[in-house]
C-alpha cells in the first residue's frame, strides 16, 4: 500500500496531465481508488449500472481542477477571452496551463505568463493587438491586488513653503504600473470588446487603483520620463545636474513595468525619501520649450495629485 504521500503526488500529476487533454493514472492511484468501488457504507457490495471505474473517478477531478483554472484565466482576462471566443480561449488557457503549469497556492498567480504567451501562440484570426490587450488585463489585475497606501495632497504640499518646492521629495503609490506597448489597447477598453482591428501605435500606459477603482491612462513622453524617475526613487547625486542614471522611457520587466518599492520616509516631504521634484522639472524641460517647462512640471504633479498617484509621506 503507497503511504499518503506517496497517493498525494500521484493524484497531483494525475490531475496536471488532465491539463494537456490525456489523463494519466498511475497503477498505485488506480488500484486504491479501485478498491473502494462498489461499496455501500455498510462495505455491501453494491451493483450499480453505469458506476464509474477509478479511472472515470479521477477524470472528474481532472475535468474539475483544469476547468476550474480556465475559469479563473477568464476572469482576469476578460476582453481577452470574448475576442477570441470560448472555444479558443479554452484551448489557448489549457496550452498555456500545460505548458505553463500553476505552481503558486494561490490562483492569484496563474496569469502572471499568459500575455506573454498569447504573445508567441496568437490563434489563428485573433486580432494582432490581442496580447497587449492580455497585459493591460493583466496590469489590471496587478494594480488591484498591490497593497493600498495613503496618498499625497494639496494640503500636504501647500504645507511645503514654496522655495522648497525643488527638494519636495515624492513617490509613487505601490498600485501603479507602467506598460510600453505596440498597440493603443486602451482605446478599445471602455465600451467595446468586440473590435478587431485597430492602427499599431506606440502607447505607454500608466494603470492604477485609486481605492476600489482600476484606471489607466496614456502618457505622453515627457510624463513618460518624469515616471520613470519617480518609479526608481532617484536621487540627484551626480554632479552634472541631471540626476544621474535618467532614461528616455518607463523602467521595464518584460512587457509590464516594475515599481520599485519606496523606502520609508521622514514625516517632513521636504525631506521624505523619492524623486526630488527639482529632478522632475530637469526631465520635462528636457521634453518640451524651455518657457513651458515650469508651467508643464506644476501641472504634472497637480495631475498626479489629483489622479492620487502619489504616496502621503509617513506620519
Amino acid at each position: 500500500m503507497p503511504s499518503l504521500r506517496e497517493l498525494q503526488v500521484a493524484f497531483f500529476a494525475a490531475l496536471e496531465s488532465g491539463t494537456a487533454g490525456a489523463t494519466r493514472v498511475g497503477d498505485d492511484l488506480r488500484a486504491v481508488v479501485a478498491s473502494g468501488t462498489g461499496r455501500d457504507v455498510a462495505g455491501r457490495t453494491e451493483h450499480r449500472r453505469g458506476a464509474l471505474d477509478a479511472d472515470g473517478k479521477i477524470g472528474v477531478y481532472v475535468q474539475m481542477y483544469w476547468m476550474r483554472i480556465v475559469d479563473v484565466l477568464r476572469e482576469d482576462f476578460p476582453r481577452t477571452a470574448t475576442l477570441v471566443g470560448d472555444d479558443r480561449f479554452r484551448t489557448l488557457a489549457r496550452d498555456y496551463l500545460a505548458a505553463t503549469p500553476s505552481r503558486h497556492p494561490s490562483l492569484r498567480h496563474v496569469g502572471d505568463g499568459f500575455a506573454d504567451f498569447v504573445a508567441a501562440r496568437l490563434p489563428a484570426a485573433a486580432p494582432a493587438f490581442l496580447a497587449d490587450l492580455a497585459r493591460l488585463e493583466r496590469a489590471r489585475v496587478d494594480v488591484f491586488d498591490a497593497p493600498d497606501a495613503d496618498v499625497l495632497t494639496i494640503a500636504d504640499v501647500r504645507r511645503v513653503a514654496i522655495e522648497n518646492w525643488g527638494d519636495l521629495r515624492l513617490r509613487p503609490i505601490p498600485a501603479l504600473r507602467v506598460l510600453e506597448l505596440a498597440w493603443p489597447v486602451h482605446t478599445v477598453w471602455p465600451d467595446d470588446a468586440t473590435v478587431t482591428t485597430l492602427a499599431p501605435a506606440a502607447t505607454t500606459l500608466r494603470v492604477w487603483r485609486d481605492e476600489y477603482r482600476v484606471f489607466q491612462a496614456p502618457m505622453d513622453a515627457s510624463e513618460c520620463g518624469a515616471l520613470a524617475l519617480l518609479l526608481r526613487g532617484a536621487t540627484n547625486d551626480g554632479q552634472d545636474g541631471t540626476g544621474g542614471a535618467l532614461t528616455d522611457g518607463p523602467v521595464q520587466d518584460g512587457a509590464e513595468g516594475n515599481v520599485a518599492t519606496p523606502p520609508a520616509t521622514s514625516p517632513d516631504a521636504t525631506l521624505a525619501t523619492g524623486a526630488r521634484f527639482a529632478e522632475i522639472c530637469a526631465v520635462v524641460a528636457a521634453a518640451v520649450p524651455p518657457e513651458e517647462a515650469a508651467t508643464q512640471a506644476a501641472a504634472l504633479l497637480l495631475r498626479w495629485i489629483e489622479d492620487r498617484l502619489l504616496a502621503a509621506p509617513a506620519s
